[in-house]
């Protein structure tokens, strides 16, 4: 079987957990039996502004991708001209109505670009199933399912209409995620939702059960291992201290606020009754911190050797949507997590079991904090059965084989042929 993979962010820029809920998902559905394609927005240009010559689309080949490039045509003639075409309009629609974010929402769900590109690849590679990751590229999707007759899921990384409203979105915004966000769910032949919260959410907005499938998060158990070691990070950054870590994409809002909380707010209290306390922040677009007791490593390639590296991993978020692929990542290096709520949203773990939870970053996560430094049996107990439980729920090898026999159900529903790609290159 062949699938195909369309999402709106570009994979050359690996910054999110919906980046690495895509490769990750596409390497683990990639086997011997499946081909994974993926056509992503990448806008790297060449000289002339109406060539993107450094698009590219991917496939996963023993679990890397390896790219593939679009014909001149694509580039050029469809690619090129018509983005253009859409950043006037959108300029156009900016200057006259002063709708950036809404307006900028609508251009990019009915991006002509991704769908000439979603097109090419599905038509040239003999797509079996298109995957739309998102709301956002669902209607290019939804046209190349209709021409070619191939099964179209919907991956659901959040309730996007749920997420934008806790983010203070406007209301334009909101509304038109609403409609786009049901339209996707009514024309798709399945749905991939993160978890059981957000099935339910669907199933109140109308949405029958039989078409959505629990596809949560996970983690390549085997990458994000007790196993690792991270006594390399602790000789380079002297971690001799109690270290709690907080790692993300630092120019997404909400990790923003929860940096902004653990440095001003909740490690000044831990410091008055942990005095050797570190914290460590760890991911792209970090911000400049001058403070004995905060280390700021900014982007890294050995993600597992920090994790590894620390005591406690700190989740104060108190926005956002989905489940947040962090906090599975702690749990997997058998490292204890205290988190608000919100930050474990989603996740199937028990409060003092698997995780620390508290509803607010006030006194009460300080206190959580506070009990681990002070307590290592219970930080070894918590990162015990916090490697059980993702080992038990979240393994992408386990979530992928729930995606594919769906897939097959569909492409075996559809009538359609499932290909055998190994003669291909």
């Amino acid at each position: 079987m062949k699938i195909c993979i369309c999402t709106h962010h570009s994979l050359m820029q690996r910054n999110s957990g919906a980046q690495d809920r895509i490769i990750n998902f596409a390497k683990h559905l990639s086997d011997d039996e499946n081909r994974v394609y993926i056509v992503d927005r990448i806008m790297d240009k060449s000289d002339s502004p109406f060539i993107i010559d450094g698009d590219k689309y991917y496939f996963v080949k023993d679990g890397v991708l390896k790219e593939k490039n679009y014909p001149f045509s694509v580039k050029f003639f469809f690619s090129g001209l018509i983005k253009r075409f859409q950043m006037a309009l959108l300029f156009f629609l900016k200057s006259i109505f002063g709708l950036s974010e809404g307006w900028k929402f609508i251009s990019d769900a009915f991006d002509l670009q991704l769908f000439v590109k979603l097109f090419f690849v599905c038509k040239k590679e003999n797509i079996d199933l298109i995957q739309s990751e998102s709301p956002i590229p669902m209607i290019p999707s939804l046209l190349v399912k209709r021409i070619l007759g191939v099964p179209l899921v919907f991956d659901e990384h959040n309730i996007e209409q749920v997420n934008i409203k806790r983010m203070g979105g406007n209301n334009f915004l909101i509304t038109c995620l609403k409609i786009l966000e049901k339209f996707c769910c009514r024309v798709s032949d399945a749905i991939f939702v993160v978890s059981k919260l957000d099935r339910e959410l669907l199933i109140n907005l109308g949405i029958p059960p039989k078409k959505i499938t629990v596809i949560p998060n996970s983690v390549d158990i085997n990458i994000f291992s007790p196993k690792i070691d991270g006594e390399s990070i602790r000789q380079k950054y002297q971690l001799k201290k109690f270290t709690m870590l907080f790692h993300g994409a630092l120019d997404y809002p909400p990790n923003q606020e929860a940096v902004s909380l653990l440095v001003n707010k909740i490690l000044p209290s831990v410091l008055e009754r942990c005095p050797n306390a570190l914290l460590l922040i760890v991911g792209k677009n970090a911000p400049r911190l001058s403070h004995p007791n905060v280390i700021v490593a900014g982007f890294v390639e050995d993600l597992p050797k920090y994790i590894a590296a620390v005591d406690v991993g700190v989740v104060p978020l108190l926005r956002g949507g989905g489940t947040r692929i962090k906090v599975l990542e702690y749990m997997a290096i058998g490292k204890p997590v205290v988190s608000t709520e919100i930050g474990s949203e989603g996740i199937e773990v028990n409060h003092e079991k698997d995780i620390l939870l508290s509803k607010s970053t006030n006194s009460d996560f300080v206190d959580l904090i506070c009990r681990l430094y002070d307590d290592k049996e219970l930080r070894e107990k918590l990162g015990n059965n916090a490697r059980e439980k993702v080992e038990t729920l979240y393994d992408w090898t386990k979530s992928s084989k729930k995606a594919k026999n769906v897939y097959q159900s569909l492409v075996s529903n559809s009538g359609g042929r499932t290909s055998n790609y190994h003669s291909l290159t």
